[in-house]
């Protein structure tokens, strides 16, 4: 009963911190095309640079995030995660220039661990037999915030281009504080291990993954899978504005 709690407070978490990533999507490129002047070109370049920071922060420090959640417990790291999305996006709120556009990024990069760790806590209170059903739950939060998500930023996005950023703030605070009160630790004390710089090292991760064919094919195909789904993010915003809202453009491609 305890662990069906804790799966239940872990999907609406991850629902929510999901919305909260995806109802700034819309937004950020045409942020950077208006701090830019207008130049959709350079927007593009700039927008892509961007989302290239946030990954690599990523990719370097969640493994870190991770070491210190089998240090630490999942929920620790859960919160902290949600705290530092919050203020990824109060940067964007007050943002007027590319550098704090970049800042922004590499705090959201270093601190964008709660997927990654709600995983891990799934993986904690899952039998065996209900792994596959329980991990499965993680996409279907994703498939309702990045529906609930862009939509809303859309709308916002209408009424004022930080109005979207502000509803970030809040739904991140909103996810953490749920997360706070109501997500029990799944790591047991027993279970918790040392700090070891080697677990958090993301070089070493792909050096044991070489041991198991099958998942390093697996992991392949997700990287191509998502490249393509990121160069479609960095640009689609861009393009559908240039293509469908600047009449004089539009009217000459047609």
């Amino acid at each position: 009963m305890k662990r069906q709690a804790g799966l239940a407070v872990i999907f609406v978490t991850i629902v929510i911190d999901v919305i909260g990533i995806g109802i700034v999507f819309p937004i950020v490129p045409k942020l950077v095309e208006e701090i830019l002047g207008g130049k959709t070109a350079s927007a593009a370049y700039v927008y892509g640079w961007l989302i290239a920071t946030y990954s690599v922060l990523q990719f370097v420090c969640s493994p870190i995030l991770g070491a210190l959640s089998d240090r630490f417990g999942r929920r620790p790291i859960i919160l902290i995660s949600l705290f530092g999305l919050a203020l990824d996006y109060l940067v964007l709120v007050y943002a007027d220039s590319i550098l704090w556009l970049v800042v922004a990024r590499i705090v959201g990069g270093a601190l964008s661990a709660s997927i990654s760790t709600a995983a891990a806590y799934i993986a904690d209170i899952s039998p065996p037999e209900r792994r596959a059903q329980n991990f499965g739950l993680i996409g279907v939060a994703f498939g309702i915030g990045f529906i609930a998500g862009p939509f809303l930023g859309g709308i916002l996005g209408e009424h004022s281009a930080r109005l979207p950023f502000v509803a970030g703030i809040g739904l991140s605070l909103l996810a953490a504080a749920f997360a706070f009160f109501f997500l029990p630790e799944s790591l047991k004390p027993e279970n918790r291990k040392s700090f070891r710089l080697r677990d958090a090292n993301p070089v070493s991760a792909f050096a044991i993954i070489t041991r198991y064919p099958a998942v390093l094919g697996i992991i392949g195909s997700f990287v191509f899978a998502n490249l393509a789904e990121r160069m479609l993010e960095s640009i689609w915003v861009l393009y559908s504005g240039y293509r469908f809202m600047t009449e004089p453009v539009a009217s000459e491609l047609l």
